[in-house]
């Protein structure tokens, strides 16, 4: 009886291994249908042994970084010279017979993985591109030959009606980017017979495409009527159609058929003539060429309005999550013209109410499904480092002030206090060929980009959004660090301590200050993230980012907040938890003074009104030659007028927002220096930080008759001690002028 027993379970080992992904559908626009009547991708699966299968607790998967993405159900098991059907629709779910994984295919080619229980890989299918209701195979069922099939067969046995995987290569005559002249581009193949098919405007190069005859001419596209650039992609005021004709360029796909039918893979380029050059505009040029019924479908389209919002007052942009993923094609000419990145991509709507604009924000995927599974290149002058797995191509429209450039600017401005911030770099945008602008090419906030930042690996990452949500990791470490803030008496010597033992309390003041003194109207209840690395040290970051709220109106007093209980300020409870920690910590008179003296610090280096206007005029100057073309482009700002009158709004707050602070935090902190002995003989003036005594301009002593009488003074061991030996007993106030900033103190003589 043991010997069957042994028999049977190698024979079940054996037998699993006889498991194959035996073919797919990944562009279904005619085939089978599911149980709502959508045609959905597919996946079979084969089991080639003699003996039924268990699958309970196997996976599928499209992604290399996560083989466990779907779990097939427990109960599931496939008889021998069986098949299995999964429908590939991103639906999750389970409907009678019916299986759904929580992924898609993508018809431009991605990996597909079958993993047994204990997480060993039993089957995969490599990429390959195809068109519609197209399957993908092996050929006999199990075997190892991989083909095309233009009749699938989803759960019955493969047919000897298919090709083998294709071949044929296609290239271009002529490099990408700029030319100085026009000229004749040519497309050519491996093989002779093929016959290529083209397009100018984005669309999948099919049979009803152009036929390639020769050549194309590539020139000077002056005179091409706007073709998307006339379609409604924001809501209201959102949105406006260009000024007239927008600048052009060639965006061309191309593919070869044989017999009526794909027999290789497409390729893409991007050409132009006449404008744009890189002598005369030094900054990277960006051409995205994607399908426009991905983009400006009514239904389906993610750059409008669409069906959404006529049902639900929502945005088909809103639709967020891999499902609404979308394949295009990327290309990169740094600022010399040279091409820098080139390859296939995923593409998605980022961020929030900017979703609504005529101009949106698009996020980039590297992906292997694509091509390569990161960006290598180095952006950003900034980063010691030059691989990304996601990029945003951000839009300006997000700018509350209409400046174009507030969140760049605030960033530039707080580069030297090492905060965790975005890299940027203006960047011109071509979309299907024609003109989208300036955008900002920026990093996006993720593992990837902690864990290249910090050079920890990416899974010992724990991130965090607004009140404690998890984008990774846990919460575990900082809810600990609320226990010990909200348990130890504040007046506890090792309060600021044990705090910082869990906080990078550098970090976290200066992150504090700098949005405190831009007045960030859209923080602290939102915009507010933090990461540790998952370390035994490890500490929590704060990140600085979306400040297209900031730098308004320079008389907001936005540190009230932190210095009353937040029911006495207005705040909506359910937000207490965005000033508790700072709030906590004021409590405790060791790090009030730290924080108010680094406070004063900032404001007379990196927030001081002479700095601010610099960064100002240091990135006006970067992006002004773009300006007016954007202005035509979208009409948000209208004008270069316009757009100037919005530059003044930030000078403003620079200027007049130093007074102001001082007053606020005079009134909510008391002065930087403590007056001692008061009543006295004698008096100190005891500063928090280093005195400068080249900031000193002027002390004086103001007595009860409006006399002033200016002592002179000694500095030792960071005090001022005046002479005050011929002043008369009575009540003084005493007036400091250091670094151009007013600060008073009552002193009584005795």
């Amino acid at each position: 009886m043991k010997v069957y027993w042994v028999v049977l379970l190698l024979s079940y080992f054996g037998a699993s291994g006889q498991i194959y992904i035996n073919e797919f559908l990944a562009s279904n626009h005619s085939g089978v249908v599911d149980f709502q009547g959508d045609h959905e991708d597919w996946i079979e699966i084969y089991n080639a042994s003699n003996i039924p299968i268990s699958l309970g607790g196997w996976y599928l998967s499209d992604r290399t970084s996560d083989l466990n993405l779907w779990k097939l159900p427990d109960t599931l098991t496939i008889a021998p010279s069986g098949f299995i059907m999964v429908w590939a629709s991103g639906k999750d779910t389970v409907v009678g017979s019916e299986l759904h994984s929580n992924f898609k295919i993508s018809r431009e080619g991605e990996p597909l993985y079958l993993s047994n229980s204990d997480g060993n890989l039993i089957d995969h299918i490599p990429p390959v591109a195809l068109s519609a209701d197209m399957s993908y195979g092996r050929l006999p069922d199990g075997g190892d030959d991989l083909h095309v099939f233009f009749r699938p067969t989803p759960g019955k046995s493969n047919q000897i009606n298919g090709v083998s995987p294709v071949t044929r290569r296609l290239s271009f005559s002529h490099p990408q980017g700029h030319h100085p002249q026009a000229f004749d581009l040519s497309i050519r193949s491996d093989d002779t017979n093929v016959i290529i098919y083209y397009s100018l405007d984005g669309r999948p190069p099919d049979t009803n495409a152009n036929r390639y005859n020769g050549s194309i001419r590539i020139d000077d596209r002056a005179g091409v009527p706007n073709n998307i650039s006339e379609i409604r992609s924001g809501v209201g005021d959102f949105w406006e159609p260009p000024q007239g004709e927008v600048p052009k360029i060639f965006a061309i796909r191309a593919k070869p058929y044989c017999d009526g039918k794909p027999c290789g893979r497409e390729i893409n380029g991007s050409f132009w003539t006449g404008h744009h050059n890189p002598e005369d505009v030094q900054i990277p040029i960006v051409s995205v060429i994607i399908d426009p019924y991905y983009m400006f479908d009514e239904e389906e389209g993610m750059y409008v309005p669409g069906v959404d919002f006529e049902q639900t007052g929502f945005d088909n942009s809103y639709r967020r999550g891999r499902e609404y993923e979308r394949p295009a094609a990327f290309t990169y000419f740094d600022s010399t013209g040279q091409i820098g990145v080139h390859q296939q991509v995923g593409v998605r709507i980022n961020g929030g109410i900017t979703r609504r604009a005529g101009q949106k924000s698009l996020r980039l995927y590297a992906r292997s499904a694509y091509g390569p599974n990161n960006f290598d290149h180095p952006f950003f002058a900034d980063r010691p480092h030059s691989n990304y797995r996601r990029i945003l191509l951000n839009t300006p429209m997000g700018d509350w002030t209409k400046t174009v450039f507030k969140d760049e600017l605030t960033t530039n401005i707080v580069k030297p206090l090492g905060l965790d911030y975005q890299a940027f770099r203006p960047v011109l945008v071509f979309l299907n060929g024609e003109y989208w602008a300036l955008h900002f090419l920026k990093e996006r906030r993720d593992r990837h980009y902690l864990a290249a930042l910090s050079d920890i690996d990416e899974s010992k990452i724990e991130r965090l959004t607004n009140n404690m949500r998890i984008n990774e990791g846990s919460r575990t470490h900082f809810q600990d660090m609320l226990n010990v803030l909200n348990q130890t008496p504040k007046d506890d010597p090792a309060y600021v301590d044990k705090i910082a033992s869990y906080i990078d309390l550098n970090n976290f003041i200066d992150y504090h200050i700098v949005q405190i003194y831009l007045a960030n109207y859209d923080w602290p209840h939102n915009n507010h993230e933090y990461w540790r690395p998952n370390t035994t040290d490890g500490k929590w970051r704060w990140i600085f980012y979306d400040l297209d709220a900031a730098m308004r109106n320079y008389w907001e007093d936005n540190f009230k907040h932190y210095t009353q209980p937040f029911n006495e300020t207005g705040i909506d409870p359910q937000r207490e938890w965005a000033t508790h920690i700072l709030r906590s910590l004021l409590e405790n008179k060791d790090f009030k003074k730290q924080f108010q003296d680094r406070f004063f610090t900032l404001m007379q280096t990196t927030l001081s009104a002479e700095n601010l206007l610099s960064e100002i005029d240091k990135i006006t100057k970067e992006i002004a030659t773009f300006i007016p073309d954007y202005t035509r482009r979208w009409q948000i700002p209208r004008s270069t007028y316009e757009w100037r009158e919005n530059i003044t709004i930030l000078e403003n707050f620079s200027v007049k927002r130093p007074g102001e602070m001082m007053r606020i935090l005079k009134q909510t902190l008391g002065n930087p220096f403590d007056v001692y002995p008061n009543p006295g003989t004698d008096v100190h003036l005891a500063f928090q930080r280093t005195i400068d005594e080249a900031a000193i301009h002027s002390l004086s002593f103001n007595d009860m008759n409006g006399r002033t009488i200016t002592p002179k003074y000694q500095l030792i061991d960071n005090k001022i001690i005046p002479d005050v030996s011929n002043l008369a007993v009575g009540q003084y106030v005493i007036q400091l002028n250091y670094n151009g900033q007013i600060f008073r103190a009552v002193w009584v003589k005795i």
